[in-house]
């Protein structure tokens, strides 16, 4: 566009020293000149600031960080030329974040640095230990959640964005008793367990229980610490 305003310019002033040509004329075509200049070192500015030379060579575009490309917008022989447009997508990939949901009444015992264990669909023989990096700073109003994301080292990339994986939060718990998920009973709405009261005699005794942690049950309160509890075969005392 430069090099032919330049060319309607020369010619425009030709005409005119010849006398065939209004001074309005070349005004107009001194203005398009003028124009077309201003937009070449435009351009030059903006591939300068890019890393390149000048309009016929090549633009280096540097990452700034080591990483993956993830996402490709564009091929050999595409136009490049909107500035707000995204070329690819680059991700670091190690360490990688695992993001979890947690509920609002488990908040509270969760802290950043905390370990947390994680096992994926793809990989269930695999366990990775991580720690809590971030914790959400606004709880979904829909859902009652806030976000965790737990940092976990990716050294050999098995871990990629999007996979579906669990989590287990390592948190402080006050001293508690625990017994095995057989040893509970229903009776009628509520739990309970047969408790030794004295050689081979047993009474039914209500109990509250909290957190399961695998096959066991944390008893939140009617069980003390030393107490004997029947785990198996606990529904044939009722005979």
């Amino acid at each position: 566009a430069r090099d032919l305003a330049d060319a309607a310019l020369a010619r425009a002033k030709a005409v005119q020293a010849a006398g065939g040509a209004a001074d309005k004329d070349v005004q107009s075509a001194q203005n398009d000149d003028a124009q077309a200049r201003a937009e070449w070192q435009r351009a030059q500015g903006r591939l300068a600031a890019l890393g390149g030379g000048s309009a016929s060579g090549l633009v280096q575009v540097t990452a700034p960080i080591d990483g993956v490309v993830t996402t490709l917008n564009t091929a050999a022989g595409s136009f490049a030329n909107d500035p707000t447009a995204s070329l690819l997508s680059l991700a670091r990939l190690d360490p990688i974040w695992i993001e979890a949901r947690l509920s609002e009444d488990q908040l509270g015992r969760v802290a950043v640095g905390q370990t947390a264990s994680i096992t994926l669909a793809a990989y269930p023989q695999r366990h990775w230990q991580g720690q809590v990096g971030v914790i959400g700073a606004v709880l979904d109003a829909d859902s009652r959640s806030d976000s965790v994301r737990i940092t976990l080292a990716n050294p050999d990339g098995a871990l990629k964005p999007n996979m579906y994986a669990s989590a287990r939060i390592a948190v402080a718990m006050p001293a508690a008793v625990f017994v095995p998920q057989s040893a509970l009973l229903m009776n009628n709405d509520s739990l309970s367990v047969f408790v030794q009261v004295a050689p081979w005699t047993f009474a039914r005794r209500a109990v509250t229980v909290a957190d399961d942690e695998g096959d066991d049950v944390r008893v939140v309160s009617g069980l003390a610490a030393g107490d004997t509890v029947v785990v198996s075969g606990g529904v044939l005392l009722n005979d």
